[in-house]
Protein backbone atom coordinates (compact mmCIF):
# COMPACT_ATOMS: atom_id res chain seq x y z
CA UNK A 1 0.00 0.00 0.00
CA UNK A 2 1.35 3.33 -1.15
CA UNK A 3 1.33 6.41 1.17
CA UNK A 4 -0.86 9.18 0.93
CA UNK A 5 -0.71 12.52 2.31
CA UNK A 6 -3.86 15.03 2.83
CA UNK A 7 -3.78 17.42 -0.77
CA UNK A 8 -3.79 13.77 -2.31
CA UNK A 9 -0.85 12.88 -3.40
CA UNK A 10 1.10 9.50 -3.32
CA UNK A 11 4.60 8.51 -2.46
CA UNK A 12 6.56 5.90 -4.53
CA UNK A 13 9.62 4.02 -3.91
CA UNK A 14 12.32 4.90 -6.65
CA UNK A 15 14.48 1.91 -6.46
CA UNK A 16 18.42 3.06 -6.60
CA UNK A 17 20.83 2.60 -9.39
CA UNK A 18 23.59 0.39 -8.91
CA UNK A 19 25.31 3.68 -7.90
CA UNK A 20 23.20 4.36 -5.18
CA UNK A 21 23.33 1.01 -3.69
CA UNK A 22 21.93 1.93 0.00
CA UNK A 23 20.22 5.19 -0.82
CA UNK A 24 16.92 5.40 -1.53
CA UNK A 25 14.14 7.87 -1.56
CA UNK A 26 10.53 8.83 -2.53
CA UNK A 27 8.79 11.39 -4.75
CA UNK A 28 5.31 12.54 -4.63
CA UNK A 29 3.02 11.69 -7.88
CA UNK A 30 -0.83 13.70 -7.81
CA UNK A 31 -3.30 12.78 -10.50
CA UNK A 32 -5.26 16.13 -11.47
CA UNK A 33 -8.69 14.66 -13.23
CA UNK A 34 -9.78 17.52 -15.85
CA UNK A 35 -13.51 18.05 -16.88
CA UNK A 36 -13.90 16.48 -20.16
CA UNK A 37 -14.66 19.94 -22.26
CA UNK A 38 -11.84 21.28 -21.00
CA UNK A 39 -8.73 18.17 -21.80
CA UNK A 40 -8.38 19.60 -25.37
CA UNK A 41 -8.16 23.19 -24.67
CA UNK A 42 -5.91 22.49 -21.80
CA UNK A 43 -3.54 19.82 -23.96
CA UNK A 44 -3.36 22.48 -26.93
CA UNK A 45 -2.49 25.26 -24.47
CA UNK A 46 0.39 22.95 -23.44
CA UNK A 47 1.23 22.25 -26.67
CA UNK A 48 0.95 25.68 -28.09
CA UNK A 49 4.90 26.41 -27.50
CA UNK A 50 5.93 23.52 -28.73
CA UNK A 51 4.61 24.14 -32.12
CA UNK A 52 6.74 27.34 -32.80
CA UNK A 53 9.82 26.39 -34.90
CA UNK A 54 12.21 29.35 -34.63
CA UNK A 55 12.11 32.56 -32.07
CA UNK A 56 14.02 35.62 -32.30
CA UNK A 57 14.49 36.86 -28.79
CA UNK A 58 13.58 39.88 -26.89
CA UNK A 59 17.74 41.04 -27.39
CA UNK A 60 17.93 40.28 -30.57
CA UNK A 61 17.81 43.81 -33.07
CA UNK A 62 18.08 41.89 -37.00
CA UNK A 63 18.34 43.10 -40.25
CA UNK A 64 17.67 41.75 -43.28
CA UNK A 65 16.06 39.54 -45.51
CA UNK A 66 13.97 36.45 -43.73
CA UNK A 67 12.34 33.34 -45.38
CA UNK A 68 11.28 30.20 -43.40
CA UNK A 69 8.93 27.20 -43.58
CA UNK A 70 7.55 26.81 -40.48
CA UNK A 71 6.42 28.86 -37.86
CA UNK A 72 8.29 31.76 -36.58
CA UNK A 73 8.28 34.09 -33.64
CA UNK A 74 9.72 37.66 -32.98
CA UNK A 75 10.36 38.71 -29.56
CA UNK A 76 12.85 41.64 -30.82
CA UNK A 77 13.57 44.05 -33.65
CA UNK A 78 13.69 43.59 -37.07
CA UNK A 79 13.45 45.59 -40.33
CA UNK A 80 13.81 44.73 -43.83
CA UNK A 81 11.35 41.69 -45.86
CA UNK A 82 9.93 38.51 -44.69
CA UNK A 83 8.34 36.28 -47.17
CA UNK A 84 7.01 32.17 -45.46
CA UNK A 85 4.40 30.38 -46.72
CA UNK A 86 4.51 29.61 -43.08
CA UNK A 87 2.93 31.38 -40.05
CA UNK A 88 4.68 34.60 -38.31
CA UNK A 89 3.97 35.71 -34.36
CA UNK A 90 4.63 38.84 -33.52
CA UNK A 91 5.15 39.25 -29.56
CA UNK A 92 4.32 41.56 -27.26
CA UNK A 93 8.10 42.70 -27.43
CA UNK A 94 8.21 42.51 -31.13
CA UNK A 95 8.83 45.29 -32.68
CA UNK A 96 9.16 44.33 -36.90
CA UNK A 97 9.19 47.16 -39.63
CA UNK A 98 9.06 45.16 -42.86
CA UNK A 99 7.02 44.42 -45.89
CA UNK A 100 5.18 40.83 -44.69
CA UNK A 101 4.25 38.01 -46.78
CA UNK A 102 3.20 34.95 -45.40
CA UNK A 103 0.70 32.29 -44.94
CA UNK A 104 -1.02 33.33 -41.50
CA UNK A 105 0.40 36.27 -39.09
CA UNK A 106 -0.47 36.81 -35.37
CA UNK A 107 0.19 40.48 -34.49
CA UNK A 108 0.74 41.14 -30.35
CA UNK A 109 3.05 43.77 -30.64
CA UNK A 110 4.06 46.43 -33.13
CA UNK A 111 4.66 45.91 -36.66
CA UNK A 112 5.62 48.53 -39.84
CA UNK A 113 5.24 47.54 -43.41
CA UNK A 114 2.23 46.04 -46.05
CA UNK A 115 1.24 42.60 -45.20
CA UNK A 116 0.02 39.89 -47.67
CA UNK A 117 -1.36 37.02 -45.75
CA UNK A 118 -2.68 33.94 -47.90
CA UNK A 119 -4.51 32.38 -44.89
CA UNK A 120 -5.50 35.03 -42.08
CA UNK A 121 -4.02 38.08 -40.41
CA UNK A 122 -5.02 37.80 -36.14
CA UNK A 123 -4.78 41.07 -34.43
CA UNK A 124 -4.59 40.44 -30.68
CA UNK A 125 -5.60 42.84 -27.92
CA UNK A 126 -2.12 45.23 -27.87
CA UNK A 127 -1.05 44.47 -31.17
CA UNK A 128 -0.47 47.37 -33.94
CA UNK A 129 0.10 47.60 -37.42
CA UNK A 130 0.95 50.70 -39.73
CA UNK A 131 0.59 49.17 -43.20
CA UNK A 132 -1.75 48.08 -45.45
CA UNK A 133 -2.78 44.39 -45.05
CA UNK A 134 -4.30 42.07 -47.56
CA UNK A 135 -5.72 39.04 -46.51
CA UNK A 136 -9.24 36.67 -46.86
CA UNK A 137 -9.67 36.30 -43.04
CA UNK A 138 -8.98 39.21 -40.55
CA UNK A 139 -9.49 38.40 -36.63
CA UNK A 140 -9.41 41.87 -34.61
CA UNK A 141 -9.43 41.90 -30.42
CA UNK A 142 -10.76 44.93 -28.84
CA UNK A 143 -7.79 47.24 -28.18
CA UNK A 144 -5.70 46.36 -31.42
CA UNK A 145 -4.93 49.18 -34.24
CA UNK A 146 -4.43 49.30 -37.75
CA UNK A 147 -3.43 52.29 -39.40
CA UNK A 148 -3.98 51.73 -43.10
CA UNK A 149 -6.18 50.31 -45.58
CA UNK A 150 -7.25 46.50 -45.30
CA UNK A 151 -8.21 44.64 -48.70
CA UNK A 152 -10.07 41.26 -48.20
Amino acid sequence: MRPSFRDGTHATREFPSKYELFSFYYKTEKTIELPKQSKATTLSLLMKDESIDTIISDDITFRGTLSFNQTLKIKGQFKGTITSHGKLIIDETGDVEADVEVGSLVVHGNLKGNVDAKEKVELKKNGKVVGDIKTPGLEVEFGSKIIGNCIM
